[in-house]
């Protein structure tokens, strides 16, 4: 099959994030199926186009169309330079698309994008895409890290209604039941959509080295800084933790808005010397500090399906998260996770003190977590579940 990727929120190793690491293993195991791939994305700056180049060199029959533009308020009000590049990105994909079997775009195109649905439309192309919560749930904090006001959230939502009136798209695939209620919500039936789980990479964390770092225990947060984390929950429930445990630290990796709050709080709590804001990290150590930690916490008030649990769970760490719809679908408490309320300090320094202290259900827990991941989440079982997707698509066209 020849399968156009349109990926315009970015696509690791230029990008990092969510959606920018699934699209990225995505695209690696259906070009290993002898796919032919043509994948268009996004990148904030010419340097980035350099890591592009590693996926032309690891990922056989691939085809990279980059457009150079930053997502902010300044570039899309400078109206001859916006005007340039959507030029330059929309006439490589009308020379691409009649070629094209299946469009599948990595979230609602409800960007600039907007344009490719409506070209492969007109070439009555099949297009899929696939439901990242992020550009709804978080969408507030995500476009004031772009420095654009809030409301254009309002905007990006009409389009995804607009899309979904339209039907421009053969199936929108949902990863959990909260993707689902959410695209039933926005105007899609139920009908439209397929069910295919968000993956990781194994191999990549299993044989990861892991630091040297203090703490007895180490507890570890992976995430972007912000409210919608609930990491003021986990600040609060490390520090009921530290009277029994004084030597254990609390390590947050990530970035975000809400850093100097959360930092603030340490200092009022008085465990600043106890938590460890390490920021950003690389790729390449993010396995290393997952391998290197005890307890893997999610203290989220909303999520769809976070990677970093699965990552969690394929590095061999058990795992606590709040009782929320989508990781309610990965974690079964007591099996291959523990779930707590969401907002509740108490029961989350509970949680975390059973899990030290049961050495029974930590292993269990880390066992099964894993077991969890090879089963469902490997990206050859998900790159598979796609591909069927595809030929039984084309079959029925």
């Amino acid at each position: 099959m020849r399968i156009g990727i349109v990926a315009m929120s970015g696509i690791y190793p230029a990008s990092i994030g969510g959606p920018e690491v699934y699209i990225y293993y995505l695209s690696r195991e259906l070009a290993s199926q002898n796919n032919e791939l043509h994948i268009f994305t996004r990148v904030e700056n010419r340097n980035d186009l350099n890591k592009l180049k590693h996926i032309s060199e690891e990922i056989p029959n691939v085809q990279i169309y980059p457009l150079v533009m930053k997502y902010n308020i300044s570039n899309l009000l400078n109206l001859p330079v916006f005007l340039r590049q959507f030029k330059q990105i929309t006439q490589m994909f009308k020379k691409t698309v009649k070629k094209l079997d299946v469009i599948h775009y990595n979230a609602p195109p409800v960007d600039i994008a907007f344009i490719f649905a409506l070209f492969a439309k007109r070439h009555s192309k099949i297009q899929t895409y696939f439901l990242h919560h992020g550009l709804f749930a978080e969408m507030g904090d995500i476009l004031s890290n772009y420095g654009m006001p809030a409301q254009f959230e309002i905007v990006f939502q009409n389009l995804f209604r607009f899309l979904a009136k339209m039907k421009f798209f053969t199936r929108v695939i949902v990863p959990n039941n909260y993707a689902l209620n959410l695209a039933i919500k926005n105007g899609v039936s139920k009908a439209q959509t397929c069910r295919i789980r968000v993956g990781v990479d194994i191999s990549r964390f299993q044989k990861a080295d892991p630091f040297n770092l203090k703490g007895k225990p180490k507890i570890l947060f992976v995430g972007r800084l912000a409210k919608i984390k609930g990491i003021d929950v986990l600040l609060k429930a490390f520090n009921k933790l530290l009277p029994k445990y004084p030597e254990s630290i609390l390590y947050i990796l990530g970035k975000g808005e809400y850093r100097h709050y959360l930092e603030r709080l340490a200092q009022k709590l008085d465990i600043e010397k106890s938590v460890n804001f390490l920021g950003f990290v690389s790729d390449d150590d993010l396995p290393r500090y997952l391998k290197s930690c005890d307890i893997f916490v999610v203290s989220s008030f909303r999520e769809n399906q976070p990677i970093t649990i699965l990552e969690a769970m394929a590095s061999q760490i058990p795992v606590i998260a709040t009782n929320i719809e989508g990781i309610d679908e990965i974690i079964k408490h007591e099996e291959n996770g523990l779930l707590v309320p969401k907002n509740d300090i108490e029961s989350l320094a509970i949680e975390i003190i059973r899990l030290l202290e049961d050495r029974q259900l930590f292993d269990a827990l880390t066992k099964n977590g894993f077991t969890t991941v090879e089963k469902n989440h490997s990206y050859k079982h998900i790159g598979s579940k796609f591909t069927e997707l595809f030929e039984e698509l084309l079959k029925n066209r």
